[in-house]
């Protein structure tokens, strides 16, 4: 609806006498079947949409994310107005830094000549950059490859290695151009080194009697199933069974299963599986 992008429309001029929406006044003269006063393709307003559109892609280099929210239309409709026009559209991540707002507290011009500078100047790597500045280590990259500026890698030498035993350092700076790191020393290390596959013991799911093998095999949580897929169909068994869920057809068809699967044994397997009970916290 052209009207609503035209300030000078007869629609506009309606809502605001009434102080209504534009779409309501649209919904009214549909429902009193009142034509159209301009033709759809040859409206005023939509060529007043269509230059500022244009203006604000190519003068105000707005990127046509930002350019849709300003008119209150879907990007790939701004996108179609301005190849119509012959505008020659940059690559989808191409966009003006200036104009991209992070969650930095500085407006987006003076973030710009921040990071280029700690980047170009201090020659800082882009991790340290995002921890200084606060903001996603991703988005100093995007901006450096926006301005035309090459990202290189830059390693920490050892003499720039802060060590610190026991405890975390967030937020240093050491007031120097060079960049750093922080490693974190704990004062003693426990490592309990894991049995391996081999040793691990075996067991054959309740449900799909399938062996596997069991990473948990000590306490109340004792692995009794396969995998997830299995455990959950145990669990929805026992509670259609025990009345807490009521499916008939879905009931059915796990007691056909079940049988398909154990056979002779199916009274056994259904035993078993309605012998698991939930473990419950004890308060305190």
């Amino acid at each position: 609806m052209w009207n609503s992008a035209d300030r000078d429309g007869i629609q506009q001029k309606i809502a605001n006498h009434f102080c209504i929406s534009v779409p309501t006044v649209y919904r009214i003269r549909k429902q009193l079947h009142l034509s159209d006063l301009h033709d759809a393709k040859k409206h005023p307003g939509k060529k007043k949409l269509f230059k500022r559109i244009r203006r604000l892609y190519i003068t105000k280099e707005r990127s046509t994310l930002q350019i849709a929210k300003i008119v209150r239309m879907c990007d790939e409709n701004v996108r179609k107005i301005l190849l119509k026009q012959g505008v020659n559209l940059g690559p989808q991540h191409v966009t003006n830094p200036a104009y991209f707002k992070t969650k930095s507290s500085l407006t987006p011009t003076k973030l710009l000549k921040e990071i280029k500078s700690l980047y170009v100047d201090e020659k800082l790597p882009a991790s340290h950059i995002a921890k200084r500045l606060g903001i996603d280590q991703g988005t100093v990259r995007n901006k450096l490859r926006a301005i035309g500026i090459p990202i290189v890698v830059r390693k920490v030498m050892r003499s720039q290695i802060v060590v610190a035993p026991n405890y975390n350092i967030k937020g240093i700076y050491l007031g120097t151009s060079e960049p750093f790191s922080v490693i974190c020393i704990p004062g003693r290390t426990v490592t309990h080194k894991g049995r391996g596959l081999e040793n691990r013991a075996k067991a054959n799911c309740r449900w799909c009697n399938s062996e596997f093998t069991q990473y948990i095999d000590k306490g109340p949580r004792t692995q009794l199933y396969c995998g997830a897929g299995c455990s959950n169909r145990a669990k929805d068994y026992r509670r259609m069974l025990r009345g807490t869920r009521v499916s008939k057809t879905r009931l059915r068809s796990m007691d056909e299963d079940l049988v398909n699967t154990w056979g002779d044994e199916y009274e056994d397997a259904k035993k078993r599986i309605l012998s698991v009970n939930p473990i419950t916290r004890k308060n305190p």
